[in-house]
């Protein structure tokens, strides 16, 4: 118990925990119950209520465009770089920060964000099982822990490791992120372990996770990891690896124990990223995640047009998620000049990040549809029915009339018009930039406005080594061991 007090007074949480934490003696205090190390998990292992933890995901991917405003904001210019997919750019943004004079780069550094909370997970795993509680306790404390643990590996490996599924490469040769399974400080010491072992080490947790879940048997807060959303996650992983069987019989978990919201009727008054919406499963992180974009005089970006247009169908066809999850900006003379995301109430800090049940059924559709690719004809017939029934939540036929469905068509068609679906179901909610890398990692084009005379074109290229991000620099400072990304030492990206 002497390793875990030097753990816990390192994390700080000594002061944070004072409620529950037990003094033994007057330089030891450590938790003993299972309760106790419940709230620990809740305090280190789950991200706060307004957390960053992903606050650059959505200025990598190609859901943005520039805007020329009155004036870039301070946080435009510190997101500037990873919008431009510049090799330097958190170390850009830290510099830019000194300037500042107070601190505007949280959750930019995913590396930290996440192995701070993985250090939580193995503290509970660790310990848990000699405290004092319950057996039901502990079971649901150490299944939270794994499934938590599993989901910060995976998001981890795909920050700052080639993708799994890429045609080119193996993933037993391409290097991942250090796996820390045990309490220790920090990821000092130990060398990157492989794509490959790390997303064995992630299915492992995940399995062992939902099983202790399922003990359980039902979601007790959409704010606790629970054994839907944690099937929701696996779903999500087994498809980035293409085990197709395994994403759909995740995701069919899900689908028969939740629900979609009709949009087609009178729209909700809960945001699609705001407690209260039934297709939350989890939520955690913070809503300002997803800022500067759009509304503002000062903003800075834009949904692109090329995501805007997917919205806009024949009439008297409605998207309904382009009223519920944007709001129009005009110009001074009243012709539309963009939008802005509203899938998050903007008067409200609260948690921002979820997992929402529409994916499961998103995520079973491309499952299904990929088996009929490999000549699976009645998976495709199931895929597209799932697809269908999505589309009849979400899209609005005219008064009267139903929705047509869309028709059995080759696998590579119905896959297209997948994505498209995909793409503007999760648009904002930091998957767009994965969906890209596991999907050929295509060349993308943004525009900056220096100015409202001055725009530059920037590119990043099929299969850009700025497809992984960089390792922060201090992260490499701290471990010697550590094996850089080869895009670091490109130089700094120009304009075309």
């Amino acid at each position: 118990m002497r390793k875990l007090f030097n753990t816990l007074c390192a994390l700080g949480v000594l002061c944070s925990c004072d409620s529950f934490l037990n003094v033994e003696s007057q330089d030891e205090v450590i938790p003993e119950t299972t309760q106790a190390f419940s709230e620990l998990l809740w305090g280190e292992g789950y991200p706060q209520e307004g957390e960053l933890m992903d606050a650059v995901v959505t200025y990598l991917s190609d859901e943005l465009t520039g805007r020329a405003p009155l004036e870039h904001s301070e946080s435009a210019l510190l997101y500037q770089n990873f919008y431009l997919w510049q090799p330097a750019a958190f170390e850009l943004a830290l510099e830019q920060e000194d300037a500042i004079g107070y601190s505007q780069t949280d959750g930019m550094n995913c590396w930290e964000a996440y192995y701070k909370r993985i250090l939580g997970c193995n503290i509970a795993l660790a310990y848990a099982d000699d405290s004092e509680g319950t057996e039901e306790e502990k079971v649901r404390l150490r299944g939270e822990a794994y499934v938590l643990r599993a989901y910060y590996y995976f998001q981890l490996v795909n920050y700052y490791g080639w993708p799994y599924n890429d045609k080119e490469t193996n993933p037993n040769d391409n290097p991942g992120v250090p796996l820390i399974l045990v309490p220790d400080l920090v990821e000092e010491r130990t060398a990157r372990h492989s794509v490959a072992e790390v997303y064995e080490q992630i299915e492992k947790d995940l399995e062992t996770g939902i099983e202790l879940l399922e003990k359980e048997g039902r979601v007790r807060s959409v704010f606790r990891m629970n054994y839907l959303a944690a099937h929701l996650i696996a779903s999500r992983i087994y498809l980035y690896v293409e085990d197709w069987d395994k994403a759909l019989e995740h995701a069919q978990m899900v689908m028969e124990n939740s629900a979609l919201v009709d949009l087609t009727g009178e729209e909700p008054s809960i945001k699609q990223l705001e407690r209260g919406n039934e297709e939350i499963l989890w939520m955690y992180g913070a809503s300002r995640n997803w800022y500067s974009l759009g509304g503002d005089a000062n903003d800075s970006y834009l949904p692109s047009d090329d995501l805007m247009k997917l919205f806009v169908l024949e009439e008297p066809l409605e998207d309904r998620r382009l009223t519920y999850c944007f709001d129009s900006i005009t110009n001074l003379d009243e012709t539309l000049a963009g939008y802005k995301v509203v899938k998050w109430n903007r008067y409200n800090s609260s948690f921002g990040q979820a997992f929402r049940s529409a994916e499961a059924w998103l995520n079973a559709t491309e499952a299904l549809l990929m088996k009929y690719k490999e000549g699976d004809q009645v998976s495709g017939e199931e895929g597209l029915a799932l697809l269908n029934e999505l589309r009849s939540k979400r899209i609005y036929a005219g008064e009267g009339n139903v929705l047509e469905d869309i028709p059995m068509q080759a696998a590579d068609v119905l896959l297209n018009l997948y994505r498209e679906e995909r793409r503007k179901e999760l648009c904002f909610e930091g998957q767009r930039w994965f969906d890209l890398r596991r999907c050929g990692m295509p060349r993308i084009e943004k525009v900056w406005c220096v100015n409202e005379q001055q725009n530059e074109k920037y590119a990043l290229e099929e299969r850009d080594l700025m497809y992984v991000l960089a390792i922060p620099s201090e992260a490499m400072d701290r471990n010697d061991k550590l094996e850089q990304n080869p895009g670091a030492s490109q130089g700094t990206r120009m304009p075309l």
